[in-house]
């Protein structure tokens, strides 16, 4: 089980392991998609990747995964502007 802030068990960008009853920070794991983004080429992979990172942290109430998603929302506005940008040069 994996959530945010809220439900049953509590969990706040955490993943609940039912096999060893553990919980685990997801907010690491979100820090490594993000440094995935600076080697991929493609813009739809870095949304993915990004969009994946925004709702996996979406809701939490921790200052870690705040300050992450909040650079999260700023990469996602910054791709969309430089590949608009790019596209229009390319109809010039």
């Amino acid at each position: 089980m994996a959530g945010t802030v809220g439900g049953s068990i509590g969990l706040d960008a955490e993943y609940y392991c039912r096999r060893c009853d553990a919980r685990k920070d997801l907010v690491p794991h979100v820090t490594r998609l993000l440094q995935t983004c600076e080697t991929v080429d493609s813009q739809d992979e870095i949304e993915k990747i990004l969009n994946l990172g925004f709702c996996i942290l979406r809701g939490s109430q921790r200052a870690d995964a705040k300050g992450l998603l909040k650079r999260i929302e700023v990469a996602i506005t910054k791709v969309k502007l430089v590949f608009s940008r790019q596209e229009n040069l390319w109809r010039l």
